[in-house]
């Protein structure tokens, strides 16, 4: 999608949404569809595998949040709820400083996992690995991670001895040392080189955790380096070629994972009367997951409205911890919703956002952007 069609689709929702709300200002408007522009949107839903569960799976994507943050900012100038969920990315994470972590925080502010970290960061939920692995002119470092039940993000480094761009890991497997079973199947990593720095690769990655799985207290990572000769960060039209490409020998990471990680039980709750009037029919919040790492928040919209509209575009949701009087926004970013079908009709998606769970909140303000807002209470 070229940008002038990605700035006229956002302009094109701001529209649809003063025909539901009081007009947004000049400014919030103009900051919407440039903040837009920075996020990746997508209007399509996606129609993902089919569970064994009785739902039919349905990847839903959320069209640019920002684009109904700037809005709301113009017509809930009142309210703090809504002027904390305002704010830009920028502007939240002015105070934030990974101290020793810190070149990995750029790595992720995009991401709704930012919110988690820098939580488990301030909270002393991080463990310190320092592994290093040397073979064949390359250094692998596990600096860090972070756990719970339902994910695992670690932070690596690879560094060139020699005068070799470092590409991304094409392959990376994680065992157990003990049976040798598989905990994962791969990760996701996101990451690079810099052309400052063509021979030091920083990079992050997440492992999945199935549920009902064990706990994996001691894991060994698998990963399938490559570099090249060819400069084409600082030469961009450089031709690089299969050929120029160096594959080494698989490097094995051994790491324990600490106890507590293990310890933090995820908080459910199953609310009765988090109900919102939505354009398209009702919706009613039905269960609300608190993990160290994320917080899921399942939304059902009612059979009448499912069936005008089988794969509705669901509403932004604006997600924000308190403790005291303080008001920490909890972002979804550009992460992936998941939804389904259900036998009787209607259809759920379900949110995942940042946590703060480990400043252990008082409260969730669970918020829609035309000013309707519930208080779930956590203690």
């Amino acid at each position: 999608m070229m940008k002038h069609d990605v700035e006229q689709m956002l302009k094109q929702d701001a529209e649809q949404m003063r025909t539901e709300q009081p007009p947004a200002g000049d400014f919030e408007q103009i900051r919407a569809i440039r903040a837009g522009m920075q996020q990746p949107a997508r209007r399509t839903n996606t129609f993902g595998r089919t569970s064994k569960s009785r739902w039919s799976r349905v990847w839903v994507s959320a069209v640019a949040t920002v684009t109904v943050i700037a809005i709301l900012a113009g017509i809930n100038q009142w309210n703090p709820l809504f002027r904390t969920a305002a704010l830009s990315e920028a502007e939240q994470q002015a105070n934030d400083n990974w101290g020793d972590l810190e070149p990995f925080r750029k790595l992720s502010i995009h991401m709704n996992i930012y919110d988690s970290l820098n939580s488990a960061i301030k909270n002393n939920y991080i463990q310190r690995t320092n592994t290093s692995v040397t073979q064949n002119g390359l250094t692998f470092t596990l600096h860090a991670l972070t756990a719970d039940r339902q994910k695992i993000i670690y932070f690596f480094t690879i560094e060139s001895q020699e005068n070799l761009t470092v590409m991304a890991p094409s392959i990376s497997r994680f065992i157990s040392p003990d049976d040798r079973h598989v905990i994962s199947e791969g990760s996701g990593m996101w990451g690079g080189a810099f052309p400052e720095n063509p021979r030091l690769y920083k990079g992050m990655g997440m492992i999945q955790l199935e549920e009902g799985q064990a706990f994996p207290y001691k894991m060994i990572g698998r990963f399938q380096l490559r570099t090249t000769k060819v400069d084409f960060l600082n030469h961009p039209k450089s031709e690089l070629k299969k050929s120029d490409i160096n594959i080494l020998p698989i490097f094995k990471i051994p790491f324990d994972l600490a106890p507590q990680f293990s310890l933090q039980e995820p908080k459910i709750y199953y609310p009765k009367d988090l109900v919102y009037k939505w354009s398209k029919g009702t919706l009613k919040v039905t269960k609300v997951e608190l993990s160290p790492l994320s917080i899921k928040i399942k939304i059902v919209l009612d059979p009448t409205a499912a069936q005008s509209d089988p794969y509705p575009v669901f509403p932004n949701l604006y997600l924000l911890a308190q403790k005291g009087g303080k008001l920490t926004p909890l972002n979804n970013r550009s992460g992936g919703n998941s939804g389904g079908t259900a036998d009787d009709g209607s259809f759920e998606v379900e949110y995942e956002f940042g946590s703060d769970l480990l400043s252990q909140p008082d409260t969730l303000q669970i918020a829609l952007a035309d000013g309707q807002k519930h208080t779930l209470k956590l203690h």
